[in-house]
């Protein structure tokens, strides 16, 4: 129907499902090869959203220090905090109702800090350094 164009098809039966990586460093030499495409992209959409992305995770992270300062800074980084957990809080409940995964929010709080220095380090790491996947160098 639409040649030429991707389209997301949300179908129990269209999934396909992979192995996790097996181990930390093969999941973060993983997502550094993922990032180390980013400046490939065609549609400078999806570099704009994930620069945005970016620096909104940095910004939460120099407003928490800040924090320690100015409790302006710390009430602004609870917000922007908030805020993130709010939004992807409603994606991640969307995808685990639609897949019946049960038991998992247990985990979002405690992964929200977490997932910022990991979204500030696999931005810069895979823009800078080089990975090994599938035995080779990128």
């Amino acid at each position: 129907v639409y040649p030429g164009k991707v389209h997301f098809l949300k179908h129990m039966e269209a999934i396909v499902r992979t192995e996790a990586s097996p181990s930390l460093s093969a999941f973060i030499h993983q997502r550094m090869r993922w990032v180390s495409k980013s400046t490939q992209y065609t549609d400078k959409r999806i570099t704009l959203i994930l620069a945005g992305s970016y620096l909104f995770n940095l910004s939460i992270l120099m407003l928490l220090v800040s924090g320690i300062f100015n409790a302006t800074a710390l009430i602004t980084a609870i917000l922007l905090l908030c805020l993130k957990g709010i939004t992807e809080g409603i994606l991640i409940h969307r995808v685990v109702s639609f897949l019946g995964i049960r038991n998992i929010f247990k985990w979002f709080i405690p992964s929200q800090l977490v997932h910022i220095i990991y979204v500030l380090f696999i931005g810069i790491a895979g823009n800078l350094f080089s990975y090994r996947w599938k035995g080779r160098k990128g």
